[in-house]
């Protein structure tokens, strides 16, 4: 039986720092859109028997006004906005990922094996015809 271990450990090590890529490029995206960083304690969150979700947005209120919050990695501060904050941070992740998939189809079709559609690898199947009466 052949030994996955290097494969795993490097498709493991890929998706980690893909993770550590997408963190940053949503905290770039935030603080683009007007997110500011505050300390967790300050939003009565460091401690909490309520703690945010990592990795996402996630709306809290407080004090009548509703604010969205995106905890930091090291926990003890989270990127806080409003709704104009989070209606510009929709705005501009719906454009990085319209970005994205643009630049994969690009590289789909510059691709060597990428050859239009290519031999047709299943059985020939005959569709039949309507004849005309």
């Amino acid at each position: 039986m052949p030994d996955h271990t290097p494969r795993f450990a490097v498709l493991t090590a890929a998706l980690l720092l893909a993770g550590c890529a997408s963190a940053r490029q949503t905290e770039s995206l935030l603080t683009t859109a007007g997110f500011r960083e505050v300390p967790a304690a300050s939003m009565g969150i460091a401690g909490s028997t309520n703690p945010l979700p990592p990795g996402e947005v996630t709306l809290r209120s407080r004090g009548g006004t509703n604010y969205y919050l995106f905890p930091l990695p090291h926990g003890d501060a989270v990127y806080v906005g409003e709704e104009p904050q989070y209606q510009e941070y929709q705005r501009l992740l719906q454009q990085q990922q319209a970005a994205e998939a643009r630049e994969g189809r690009a590289r789909l079709m510059a691709s060597p094996q990428w050859t239009g559609w290519g031999a047709w690898d299943g059985p020939l199947i005959t569709v039949p015809t309507p004849t005309s009466r």
